[in-house]
Formats: structure tokens, C-alpha cells, sequence
């Protein structure tokens, strides 16, 4: 009902009670009196609905729903927006703004390489296992895997071998016993005011509450809180460094992705994945991962002179080359064992064992292999012990080889 038709309504009920021409309900207000003088402050009229409403009181507008917490984007609104270019903290391997990680089994140099990344992050400096380093900027390590002392001591070796001397905007908090989720409030404030633009988390599990297994969804959830609460935010990179299970037959091949379920691997964006060669320096490193190029898994050794990792050519473990430098090898170390000698041999493993095989292996054709057997005559052989296990099989040349050895099983020597 509008102002006119109140005041309409009223002056014919009661045109006393209007002494002029009122044009709206404020007016009307002023001019209504009662009888003994008193201003009035309540007229009751009955609505065509049958509710009652007081004349001198504003309408009452229907309420103004909340704005959404989730109001969406329009599809034509979408196409129109420009999307920004992806940033990378390390050209091809890691993302900013993301979650990741580096995985490997102990002694594999996760945190050297974890070092060299948010020193080179903070200090400047050029590339990472020959990938460019693109953003640089306040870095903040959490390390709590080992004592005090030792975590101090490698990076005091790190930054002194590689020139890392002067003041750098780089936090390193040695055994503060930070937990998530718990402090994840207090890691977003140093975060927003030191402006970082990575955070290394030293290792995984060290930083989880006795609550949270390792193999439990609760560690997706916790990653994924770390995502929302601090990367997407502040556009901080966080990376974890997180220890593989050691091999098994349930995780035969998986064993380099870390501990925990498909849950845990979703909510990392991307990885570096390091396989270490038992007893040597080499290092299968491969980088994977949403939004990087990554590589595949290419050797490096780690040179612990120099605490770097170096690529090795391709030309260093080209395959028609194995067999002579497995030659070599047992020529320089007899009664190696298979195991010493993948992992002080360049290649991979499964080339080694299979060039091994072939090596204990008379053939039956003199000429399938020229020159190998005819000149060098240095044709390898399995033999039992002696050695470090009773009934371990150690290599040997032909020629080195004792009364007391014996082919290989399931060798063909005698055609």
C-alpha cells in the first residue's frame, strides 16, 4: 500500500485527526494528535491480507539474501579473463605457488639436493641439476631429521664449499618441533612476513603428530590443508622432503613415490624422485609432476668433495660398452659380488644383471661375439664363496678363477 492510500485510508476514518494535506506517511506523522494532545506513535490498520501493520512505521522490505560463499564464475566470464604464466620455482621440475617433493630412500642425498635448491633459491643462484632456477626470493627451512648438531654442521659444509658466506634471507629452524596441522597458522605467518617464496619441510613424517600414520589419508589431508592455508594464498612453493619404503614385493617399482596411499600422491603437484645405487655415488634422479616438463630418470653421481651432483653422459653408459667395463671391473676386484658390482659399474641394474648373465654364459657360436671371447679370453664365470655369505655367488675372469669354482646355474659351457 503507498503513502497516498494510507493517508487516504486514514482521513476517511478520522478527518479530525488531519488538519492539512499531508503527501506522506513522515508528515502524516507530525500531524496526527490525540485528544489530550500527545503525539501519536501507533496507528493499526488491518491489511487486505488480514495482518495488522502499524501506519507510522516504514514498510518492511523482504529480506536481502547473503551474497554466496561460492559464487562461481559465468562461462563467458571465464573465456574473458587472461590467464596468468605459470611459475616455476625450478624450470621443469618444480612449480611456485604448489606442493611437492623429493623422495628417496635413505642416504640417497635428498637433503643436500633440498640444500642446493633453497640455497640457490635464496642466494641467487643459476640452476639445479642443470634445470634453471626462475624465481628467487626469502626461503625458510624446517629441518628436524637429525640432531641439532649434524643438520648444523651440513649446511655450515654446504654453504661454506659453495660460497653461500654472506647474509641471505634464508630462516633455518634446526629441531623446533613444528607439527601439522597444528602450527600451520604459525608457518602462513612467517611466511606472509618474511614474503617466502619456498618453504622446505625436512623430513615428511617428523613434522605429523603421532595421531596421523604414514599410510593413513590423514596425510593427503594435511598436504592438501598446506595447499589451501599457505600455498594458494601467499604463492609459496612448500616442499617436503620425504623418505621412500624400502623395497618389497608389495611395492616393487613404487617404492620411489614415498610412503602412503594414491590419496597422499594427489595432493602433491610435483616430485623429484632420487634412487640411489647401493654402495655408490650414482643416483637415478627423475622429476615429474602437473604443470613441469620434468625428465625422465637420468644418472647423476654426487660428488662428496665437492657436494654437488653432476650428470653423467649418456656416452659414459652407452650399452655396447657395459659388458667391457664389467670386464674391467671383475679384471681389477675378482670375487665381486652381483650387488657390488651394479653398484659400482655405470648403468642401470637390469642392463648389468643382464649383461652379467650373458657374460657367464659360454656361446654356442664362436663367431656371435667376435673378438670378445677369441682375443681378450677373459670369459666371466659364477663361482660359489668364498665370500661374505656361505652361499653367495661371486665373479670371477676365467682366468682368475680357482680349482675351486664352479659355472654358474643354469650356465652353458660345455655346448
Amino acid at each position: 500500500m503507498s503513502d497516498a492510500e494510507m493517508i487516504r485510508l486514514l482521513r476517511e476514518t478520522d478527518p479530525s485527526a488531519v488538519a492539512s494535506q499531508p503527501a506522506t506517511m513522515d508528515e502524516l506523522s507530525r500531524q496526527i494528535v490525540l485528544g489530550d494532545g500527545r503525539v501519536a506513535t501507533s496507528i493499526a490498520i488491518v491489511e487486505p491480507e488480514g495482518a495488522k501493520r502499524n501506519l507510522l512505521e516504514p514498510p518492511r522490505l523482504a529480506p536481502v539474501p547473503p551474497p554466496s560463499k561460492f559464487p562461481g564464475l559465468a562461462h563467458e566470464e571465464a573465456l574473458r579473463l587472461e590467464l596468468p604464466p605459470i611459475k616455476h620455482l625450478v624450470r621443469g621440475a618444480a612449480q611456485q605457488g604448489s606442493v611437492g617433493t623429493l623422495t628417496g630412500l635413505p642416504e640417497s642425498f635428498k637433503s643436500f639436493l633440498a640444500m642446493e635448491i633453497a640455497l640457490k633459491v635464496a642466494g641467487g643462484g643459476a640452476n639445479v641439476l642443470g634445470l634453471d632456477v626462475e624465481t628467487h626470493g626469502p626461503v625458510g627451512y624446517w629441518w628436524q631429521d637429525d640432531s641439532r648438531e649434524n643438520e648444523l654442521g651440513r649446511l655450515k659444509q654446504y654453504a661454506l664449499q659453495h660460497g653461500y658466506t654472506d647474509g641471505l634471507p634464508l630462516l633455518w629452524h634446526l629441531n623446533e618441533d613444528l607439527r601439522l596441522p597444528d602450527h600451520l597458522e604459525d608457518l602462513r605467518a612467517e611466511v606472509e612476513r618474511e614474503r617466502q617464496v619456498l618453504v622446505v619441510l625436512d623430513s615428511l613424517y617428523n613434522f605429523l603428530p603421532a595421531r596421523i600414520g604414514l599410510k593413513d589419508e590423514e596425510v593427503a589431508q594435511v598436504l592438501d590443508r598446506v595447499k589451501s592455508h599457505i600455498c594458494d594464498p601467499t604463492g609459496c612453493a612448500v616442499a617436503f622432503v620425504d623418505h621412500a619404503p624400502w623395497p618389497s614385493e608389495s611395492n616393487r617399482g613404487n617404492q620411489m613415490r614415498g610412503y602412503g596411499s594414491v590419496f597422499k600422491a594427489a595432493a602433491i603437484r610435483w616430485g623429484i624422485y632420487l634412487q640411489r645405487k647401493r654402495g655408490s655415488e650414482e643416483v637415478f634422479i627423475e622429476a615429474r609432476g602437473n604443470n613441469v616438463v620434468g625428465f625422465k630418470k637420468s644418472l647423476f653421481t654426487f660428488d662428496e668433495q665437492a657436494l654437488e651432483f653432476r650428470a653423467v653422459a649418456q656416452e659414459e653408459i652407452a650399452e655396447a660398452d657395459l659388458e667391457q667395463r664389467i670386464i674391467d671391473y671383475v679384471r681389477t676386484h675378482p670375487g665381486a659380488s652381483q650387488t657390488e658390482i651394479e653398484a659400482q659399474v655405470k648403468g642401470r641394474a637390469t642392463r648389468i644383471r643382464e649383461a652379467l648373465n650373458r657374460l657367464s654364459k659360454v656361446p654356442r657360436d664362436a663367431d656371435a661375439r667376435p673378438g670378445l671371447w677369441d682375443a681378450v679370453e677373459l670369459a666371466p664365470i659364477l663361482v660359489l664363496g668364498p665370500g661374505t655369505a656361505t652361499d653367495g655367488k661371486y665373479y670371477f675372469l676365467r682366468d682368475q678363477a680357482g680349482s675351486d669354482s664352479v659355472p654358474a646355474s643354469g650356465t652353458d659351457r660345455d655346448g
